[in-house]
């Protein structure tokens, strides 16, 4: 029997196949993905299997060993492009050219590092250019919390690299910003901001620095935001007169 590797690709599984010390294409999955039919594309390769290499490998699936149609991976770029574009329906199209522009790659990558690589996440100055303006915004945002700092190179990540490589944060807690705490106890945000200077409430056991939009443009700012402990500690101060 032999081997078989599944790769992942645009949210669907391909295969390939080490045949005789090469990588050989299962075509039916390749087939089905891109949305052709595969009882045509079959009698096609089936037609010409010298051109193609076409040949039945044993490889294992959930119901046993079974014989299924293989291109070794070489001759796959040469089927892509003899399917036409202009020859399918226009629900196919962009399928068909996505394929088309990737596929063979994905596939080529897989085989010889054992992952395959978005090409369209490999842009060498964008991926430089995220990562100099995370640096830059980190260095120019010192109180930033440290939610905000992984929510930050979070979104980074996946613009630099196609995928977020650092997760977002779990928010286990709600915080509130001055003026939602001032509802609470029907004051104004100023006098919220005020208390909250006066006591030295800015702090990490009460809270933390997030990026919030500004009242008075589409600027990003440094914002405090309230935690339950700082809730309560206002209620005591406030209760105090």
């Amino acid at each position: 029997m032999s081997a078989l590797m599944t790769v992942p690709f645009h949210g669907v599984n391909l295969s390939l196949v080490e045949h005789d010390g090469q990588p050989y294409v299962p075509m039916k999955s390749i087939v089905n993905g891109i949305g052709l039919d595969w009882a045509t594309q079959q009698a096609k390769l089936k037609s010409n299997e010298t051109r193609w290499g076409y040949r039945l490998i044993p490889i294992p699936s959930q119901g046993g060993e079974q014989d299924a149609g293989c291109l070794p991976l070489r001759k796959l770029p040469g089927w892509m492009q003899s399917v036409s574009v202009a020859k399918v329906s226009a629900l196919v199209r962009d399928r068909l050219i996505e394929y088309q522009n990737e596929c063979d790659d994905a596939l080529w990558q897989y085989w010889n590092d054992g992952h395959a690589i978005n090409p369209r996440s490999l842009q060498p100055a964008a991926n430089d250019s995220a990562v100099e303006f995370g640096k830059l915004a980190l260095a120019h945002l010192p109180n930033l919390g440290d939610t905000s700092k992984q929510a930050l190179l979070s979104h980074i990540s996946e613009l630099a690299f196609g995928q977020r490589l650092i997760p977002l944060p779990k928010v286990e807690e709600s915080l509130k910003l001055a003026g939602e705490v001032g509802e609470l106890f029907g004051v104004s945000a100023q006098k919220i901001g005020r208390i909250a200077n006066l006591h030295g409430l800015k702090t990490d056991q009460y809270g933390e620095i997030r990026l919030d939009k500004s009242k008075y443009s589409d600027r990003q700012c440094e914002t405090f935001f309230y935690n339950g402990a700082a809730v309560e500690r206002f209620r005591e101060i406030l209760s105090q007169g």
